[in-house]
């Protein structure tokens, strides 16, 4: 008895680290492409991905992009590879686009993409600007640690 109670303990003191310590999911591949890259131009923006962790149906993707960028249009998004609605709220220079809780949960390995719309492309080209991306669960807990992509826009 005694053995098992010391057996315990120490699975416990060992486990105890990698629980205190854990980290929420990488994205994997992450992508984010502008579908006309152009300077000044009013465009559709895909986000795609390789998933490693379950996506809840009610997830949310937080989406923070550089100054410059105009999102007072963005209002839409869609998907074929998750289905269900969205919702989309913008703040700033932050496009927040929620699962509506229709759709399937989405589980790890499986490649997913996300279309917005419309975002204003700045009148500056670059050719590494850098979008930060999270993931949140409908109670805006993280599931992901923030990834940043890079893209380019072009004169």
């Amino acid at each position: 008895m005694i053995k098992r109670k010391i057996l315990i303990l120490l699975t416990g003191l060992l486990l105890w680290p990698a629980i205190l310590f854990s980290q929420t999911a990488i994205l994997d591949s992450i992508k984010v492409t502008p579908l006309d890259p152009k300077v000044n131009v009013s465009t559709l923006y895909r986000l795609s991905f390789v998933v490693t962790d379950t996506i809840p149906t009610d997830a949310q993707f937080a989406l923070n992009f550089p100054d410059g960028f105009d999102l007072s249009q963005v209002t839409l998004a869609g998907s074929k590879t998750m289905n269900g609605g969205f919702k989309v709220t913008v703040a700033g220079q932050e496009v927040v686009i929620q699962r509506q809780g229709e759709g399937a949960t989405i589980y790890p390995d499986k490649k997913v993409n996300l279309l917005y719309s419309t975002v204003k492309n700045p009148d500056t080209s670059n050719a590494n600007y850098l979008l930060q991306i999270w993931i949140m669960d409908g109670r805006g807990n993280s599931l992901t640690n923030v990834q940043t992509s890079s893209f380019a826009i072009t004169p």
